[in-house]
């Protein structure tokens, strides 16, 4: 035999074993019909069936897996082939993304709720995608009780911000859903990429939405919850830098004012983990810069500056009454158009 015959005859099990999942992935479905017309422009209901078909049944062995990580992985990749195959037709593709993401919401909106563990992999397939098509079935997962579920649908969102910002019918949606989770989301790490995808430079309807979830926010904080996250003091950075209207800035002042008062207090007491110590000196530090600029007044980051230094609990409070006041006297924010109430209780 000849070397060069040999060499090649050698290396074909390493190419094998070298690719597993491209090989078995050519493997889209052992259906004739669903192969057929993915090569082909989809049309009509019996189409459309035969593509709910083949999901339906990718879901049901997802939703019934004993190990849905690799039930989960082996979907992607069998997804990715078929997407990337040269003859798979992009009408098809289309067709295929709304069907999907029809289906997925659907299966994230079942009761009772899939196990969480495949309610991951089926949000990390829908990540994968990729797809604009998909962002009501995002939107759904980010109803989950599950806060990974959340987690991972709110940062894919946040993944297609700038490119669902090219369409404005869409962007409608994008924003309402956004908000419609914001409004009730409990954890911070949540929050934060759900800030980050109504960080959108201009947007009427994202600055709406990200001051009706601050509200929401703050009304927590209020009632017990704590704050140790960043949320807050990423969108104080996006809003530092965004021209607000009157009406929307006296909203977000009046949020800013009660967070900066929760947040001195609780500085005050002591007593922080070290997480905690830093997410409040950080967040301190962007809200009064931020209320700085919206009101236009130079309190040199007094509250900021005075944390930094180590000044005590009662300097701390002396310089947040020049901003929220007291019963006594009034602070900086009590007076028009800002009108919080004095103390900001």
């Amino acid at each position: 035999m000849r070397s060069d015959t040999r060499r090649c005859l050698l290396a074909i099990p390493m190419l094998i074993a070298a690719s597993p999942a491209w090989l078995m992935a050519q493997d889209f479905s052992s259906d004739p019909v669903f192969d057929e017309l993915r090569r082909r422009t989809p049309s009509g209901q019996a189409d459309d069936e035969t593509i709910d078909n083949w999901i339906k049944t990718e879901l049901s062995a997802l939703v019934a897996a004993d190990e849905p990580v690799d039930a989960g992985g082996a979907l992607r990749t069998k997804l990715d082939a078929l997407m990337k195959s040269d003859s798979t037709s992009p009408l098809f593709k289309e067709t295929f993304y709304r069907r999907l993401n029809l289906l997925a919401k659907g299966s994230l909106a079942e009761s009772p709720p899939w196990p969480v563990q495949s309610a991951v992999e089926l949000t990390r397939t829908l990540a994968a995608m990729g797809s604009l098509e998909t962002i009501d079935a995002l939107g759904q997962a980010m109803q989950s009780e599950a806060g990974q579920v959340r987690y991972l649908a709110a940062r894919t969102l946040l993944k297609m911000r700038d490119a669902v910002t090219q369409d404005p019918n869409r962007l409608t949606i994008y924003v309402n859903l956004l908000r419609e989770a914001g409004v009730k989301e409990e954890s911070g790490v949540v929050s934060e990429q759900i800030y980050g995808g109504l960080s959108i430079s201009g947007n009427a309807e994202a600055v709406d939405a990200i001051a009706a979830i601050l509200t929401a926010r703050v009304d927590k904080y209020r009632n017990g919850a704590r704050f140790d996250d960043s949320a807050e003091t990423v969108v104080c950075e996006f809003l530092q830098n965004e021209d607000l209207s009157q009406a929307k800035a006296v909203e977000i002042v009046q949020a800013l004012a009660v967070i900066v008062r929760l947040d001195i207090e609780r500085y005050a007491v002591g007593r922080l983990q070290h997480d905690e110590q830093f997410a409040i000196e950080l967040r301190v530090d962007r809200c009064e810069k931020l209320l700085e600029k919206l009101t236009r007044s130079n309190g040199e980051g007094k509250l900021s500056s005075g944390m930094q230094s180590g000044a005590v609990s009662a300097e701390l409070k002396l310089d947040l009454l020049e901003w929220i006041g007291s019963e006594s006297t009034a602070g900086r924010l009590n007076t028009a158009p800002w009108g919080v109430p004095k103390g900001a209780p």
